[in-house]
């Protein structure tokens, strides 16, 4: 696991992400690899005599040596904490699980297979369920999200579920519930959850490369879910912002590229797995084999000294006879020097000759064992030279490395601040823009209020006018109707003088004679 999260970034920018998420199968591969069965090696009683080499990979007096010498009572009590441990982790991740499913409330059927409609949204969309699954929409995404991201994100979802990552996120939290003593497992499977989102995201963007800008604002969109879900696929704040839209801007690598990628993940998970069986300790079959009884030996009686017989060497003898044994055969020996004197001088010649023969063959050894000597040192020597070299060509190499990786560390570090400068000044050009439209509504609002106002003035003004000019009206009326009044008034007062007169002067007229 350690070893895969160091490769996978150097995977990802070489072979694309899909390579990078492919070498997770490496875990399983190498736990299913340890559980097959180990070699058996079959060892002769006679053999097993013999001294052992150990050749398995697990040294002794080593952690795992202690760990298999406990007393059965150490292993109750340690397999009774990993039960525990499994049992609590288990539950914890259903609870979350649980409390999830409960977060999204009543679902309600979509016109597309497959897709549901939550009433709640704790953190959706969601391809959830591993023997079902599902993808859960959140309430009302119709109206949340444009028909091009509604597109972009069934596309996710549909991806995941095709790629099968549910039954991958549910054998990665199988797995930390089993292993939940090590936090290289946790870190692991976080990492994978990375490597699994970068891989889906590549397939949307090869598929749609007109919607990459949509889909990262989408990205971005998506950033907010409270809640998360151990065994879901599932967009959430928890996976990488910036590496994703990273992702996004790099160019993907060739098909050629890609399965060259594969093919060597291919053949180092088959590695790796073949290691773990091997890595196993070796079962021992110890074959037995039948013999013979074994037969007392019977003494030889010794053999008489006869003359003209050369004697060799001295006969066997126990420790106690050694002395007479000495004497008889110095005795043999100067009874054949006297009976056979020639017989002894070609005795003396062959010995001498055998030692000749001896001394020259000691010397041709020792001549050999000294070129022997001297090509080992010079083997040596060169294999010092060799090694030396090596070194300073790693050391070089490493160094090139480090001084490549530097450098795309820098790049990608120039990269990522250009791409949060950029979208920074976009931001800013966005908000600018926004202000700037507000203002100018503002100022058209301003504008229409004041005209408003003024022509609010006007038509108060037009109406005091016309309430002076109605109020003018109606006095000259009134003025004509009093004139007109009084007028009336002084004719009747004419009328009444003049017909009163007549009146006097018919009066008059009458009273006269």
């Amino acid at each position: 696991m350690a070893l895969i999260c160091c490769l996978r970034h150097p995977l990802r920018q070489v072979f694309g992400p899909h390579v990078a998420y492919l070498s997770w199968a490496a875990v399983p591969i190498v736990i299913l690899s340890t559980l097959l069965p180990a070699r058996t090696q079959t060892l002769t009683e006679a053999q097993m005599l013999q001294p052992l080499i150990q050749t398995t990979s697990i040294p002794n007096g080593s952690v795992f040596d202690a760990f298999i010498d406990m007393p059965p009572s150490a292993w109750i009590v340690v397999s009774c904490l990993w039960l525990a441990g499994v049992l609590a982790s288990t539950v914890i991740l259903f609870c979350h699980q649980r409390r999830f499913t409960r977060a999204m409330g009543q679902l309600r059927k979509t016109s597309m297979r497959g897709v549901f409609e939550a009433e709640h949204d704790p953190g959706l969309p969601v391809a959830i369920g591993i023997f079902k699954p599902r993808i859960v929409m959140p309430p009302n995404a119709n109206q949340l999200y444009t028909p091009q991201e509604y597109t972009l994100l069934l596309t996710h979802e549909r991806m995941h579920l095709a790629m099968k990552d549910h039954w991958v996120n549910g054998v990665s939290t199988l797995l930390l519930c089993v292993f939940w003593f090590n936090p290289m497992v946790r870190f692991a499977a976080t990492q994978m959850r990375r490597d699994q989102e970068l891989s889906c995201d590549a397939h949307v963007s090869k598929r749609f490369p007109n919607l990459i800008r949509h889909y990262g604002e989408l990205i971005l969109k998506a950033q907010l879910a409270p809640m998360q879900a151990p065994v879901a696929c599932q967009w959430s704040a928890f996976h990488p912002l910036k590496e994703r839209i990273m992702q996004l801007r790099t160019k993907s690598p060739s098909t050629e590229l890609r399965t060259l990628g594969m093919c060597l993940v291919g053949l180092s998970l088959v590695g790796f797995g073949f290691m773990a069986w091997a890595a196993q300790p070796t079962t021992l079959e110890i074959k037995h084999t039948v013999t013979a009884p074994d037969v007392e030996a019977t003494p030889v009686p010794p053999i008489p000294v006869v003359q003209n017989t050369i004697v060799s060497g001295p006969a066997p003898s126990t420790p106690s006879t050694a002395n007479i044994d000495k004497q008889k055969i110095e005795a043999a020996r100067a009874a054949n020097e006297a009976a056979d004197p020639q017989g002894v001088a070609t005795e003396d010649a062959e010995r001498a000759r055998a030692a000749a023969e001896r001394a020259s063959k000691e010397a041709r050894a020792q001549a050999v064992e000294a070129e022997a000597r001297r090509a080992a040192d010079e083997a040596r020597m060169h294999a010092d030279n060799v090694r030396r070299a090596s070194v300073e060509e790693r050391a070089q190499a490493r160094a090139e490395s480090e001084r490549a990786a530097a450098d795309r560390v820098r790049m990608d570090a120039e990269r990522i601040e250009r791409a949060a400068a950029d979208k920074v000044r976009m931001d800013a050009e966005r908000i600018e823009r926004a202000a700037r439209d507000a203002a100018t509504q503002a100022e058209a609002a301003r504008i229409r209020a004041e005209a408003e106002s003024a022509r609010a003035v006007d038509a108060q003004n037009a109406l005091s006018d016309a309430a002076r000019v109605a109020s003018s009206r109606r006095a000259r009326a009134e003025f004509e109707s009093k004139l007109k009044f009084t007028e009336s008034l002084k004719r009747n007062e004419k009328q009444n003088r003049a017909s009163m007169a007549l009146q006097a002067a018919e009066r008059s007229s009458r009273n006269s004679p």
